[in-house]
This record gives structure tokens, C-alpha cells and sequence, in this order.
């Protein structure tokens, strides 16, 4: 495998196959919270069941705003539920031409527009998975 780096401004997100933000920078935060059945019994030692309670995927970027696409979902009053996103990976093996991806559901939970003098206007937002996303692995 031919790896490579690639910038963060690759990522993109998808929406029914089409992108509406290009990120500056990205977090994807993976959480399987355990089932925690310790008791009195357990002599103050934890005892995890073999079985996750709850498996939390969050994303969360920064964005130039180039477009209201975010700011539009965030004042209006419509569902916050996004069905049909694509989070798309920069490709890391040179060999491959498709790059991997992250698609499910979304709910836009977190908003932020930032302007100054003499810098671009950028925003950043949230996404907290609704079911679990569907991980795809680069390819040919």
C-alpha cells in the first residue's frame, strides 16, 4: 500500500450524492459507550457487559462559508434530521482512485459563523449520527 498525506481541505460532505461543504478541517469521533452491571458483589471492581449500550458517531468541521447551505438548516425552522449523507475521505493510497467514505444519517445539531476584518467569513458545525453510519474503504 502507497501511502500519501493529504490536506484536510479534501474532506467533503454530501448530501443525496452532492456536495454542499468542502472542509477546512475535520473531526470524526467514534464512541461505543459500555453497559456497565457491576454490583456490591464485584468487591469495588468494574464489570463491563460484552455489549455496547449506546455507539455514537459525531462529526464535527470548519468551513469557508461560500454558500448558506448551513446557515439556511440552521435558522430555519424545518427538521434537523439529514437523511443521505456522505461524508468523503481524502484518498491515502495512491493505488486507489475511489476515495472511502462515511454515509448515514445525520441531525445538524451545532452552528457557528465567524467573521473578521480582514479574514474569510467561516463557520463550523456539528453532525451527530441517527443510526449507524455505513463505513465504505477506498478503492480501484
Amino acid at each position: 500500500m502507497a501511502n500519501q498525506a493529504g490536506a484536510g481541505r479534501m474532506f467533503l460532505i454530501k448530501k443525496n450524492g452532492t456536495a454542499i461543504a468542502g472542509l477546512r478541517a475535520v473531526t470524526i469521533t467514534v464512541n461505543s459507550e459500555p453497559i456497565d452491571i457491576s454490583s456490591y458483589d464485584d468487591e469495588g471492581v468494574r464489570t463491563l457487559l460484552d455489549a455496547h449500550g449506546k455507539e455514537i458517531t459525531d462529526l464535527s468541521g470548519e468551513l469557508v462559508m461560500k454558500e448558506e447551505t448551513f446557515r439556511v438548516l440552521a435558522f430555519g425552522a424545518g427538521n434537523k434530521l439529514l437523511t443521505d449523507i456522505t461524508v468523503e475521505f481524502i484518498i491515502t493510497d495512491d493505488t486507489k482512485s475511489t476515495p472511502a467514505n462515511l454515509a448515514g444519517n445525520f441531525y445538524f445539531s451545532n452552528f457557528t459563523e465567524t467573521g473578521s476584518e480582514t479574514e474569510a467569513v467561516t463557520g463550523s458545525i456539528q453532525l451527530l449520527s441517527s443510526g449507524r453510519p455505513v463505513y465504505t474503504p477506498e478503492a480501484v
